[in-house]
């Protein structure tokens, strides 16, 4: 006998869209605990800096959820881990931050999703 493949997880995708109404989506793909993250048309990272995945509440708190590069080809792919309970939280809100920064938002956001 052929051995079953276990049951599927379900994923679940956000478009996260420019905030300022610029160039740019990602898409966030979310499986069990793994947060796929593929984005295209974003600004390159700026040098010394970059970009930050957070989950906020709707009260405006947020947690990091991981940070990534964006080339200079305006792409980004980057694997998170989840550890949260997606329904806790608002949106899901893209900022660029200072390297070695304080691990709290101080970026403007340039994508966001609602959750």
């Amino acid at each position: 006998g052929t051995p079953q493949p276990g049951p599927q997880q379900a994923s679940s995708t956000l478009v996260l869209k420019p905030v300022k109404g610029g160039p740019g989506t990602a898409k966030l793909t979310v499986t069990g605990s793994t947060v796929e993250l593929v984005g295209s048309e974003l600004p390159p990272t700026p040098k010394g800096k970059h970009y930050e995945a957070w989950l906020a509440r709707a009260d405006g708190s947020m947690k990091p959820m991981g940070g990534f590069q964006v080339g200079s080809d305006g792409t980004a792919e980057a694997e998170m881990v989840l550890n949260e309970d997606l329904s806790q939280y608002a949106y899901v809100d893209v900022s660029v931050e200072p390297n070695g920064g304080p691990p709290e938002r101080t970026g403007d956001s340039v994508l966001r999703a609602q959750l």
